[in-house]
């Protein structure tokens, strides 16, 4: 509802034309069932559409390789520790 205006999502041009042929008939029906004034007009929207299920693939469980890091080739210990903090206050 926008202020006294129904809005209805619709799937396509179709459901809207015939919907809107009928709207007088669901006006009165809603006049009926919720009290006079509070629906007043009727906008019919063709909803975009929407994507359907979707099967799992084996490949969207597939691990990802992990980023290779340069500094895994440095074997000492403490130089690789070394280099990592300095890279990473480079880039910050």
């Amino acid at each position: 509802m926008v202020r006294d205006c129904l809005v209805i999502e619709v799937d396509d041009d179709i459901w809207r034309t015939n919907l809107w042929g009928l709207r007088y008939q669901i006006l009165r029906n809603l006049d009926k069932a919720l009290g006079p004034g509070i629906v007043a007009s009727i906008e019919l929207r063709v909803m975009p559409p929407r994507l359907g299920p979707q099967r799992e693939t084996e490949s969207s469980f597939a691990l990802q390789p992990a980023e290779v890091d340069e500094a895994d080739a440095i074997a000492d210990p403490g130089l690789r520790r070394i280099y990592k903090a300095a890279r990473r206050r480079a880039t910050a």
